[in-house]
């Protein structure tokens, strides 16, 4: 999933700088991951803070823009999946 999100967001935004970048791909991962019950907390938040300081380190900060952003892609994410699921809980019951 990770991989994903990092495409999304580089895909669209060549501009934004890779520390941004990832630290926007991280943060959609851990709203999505969270939202389906799963916990990063604590491999995501060293690897948030690695790319943060990063970016921080090349004069960029994360802000609203930012933040607007990780919450738009975790939200599309979290709707694929929800369809998927639902199309494959379809088709199980068809099959029964």
């Amino acid at each position: 999933m990770r991989g994903s999100i990092s495409t999304l967001n580089i895909s669209y935004r060549k501009d934004l700088p890779r520390g941004l970048a990832e630290s926007e791909a991280e943060l959609s991962t851990y709203i999505v991951g969270y939202h389906f019950g799963f916990d990063f907390q604590e491999d995501s938040g060293a690897y948030i803070n690695g790319w943060l300081d990063d970016a921080k380190s090349k004069g960029g900060n994360l802000g609203k823009e930012n933040i607007s952003r990780v919450m738009n892609n975790a939200r599309w994410l979290i709707n694929k999946i929800n369809a998927s699921l639902k199309m494959k809980k379809k088709e199980e019951v068809r099959v029964y």
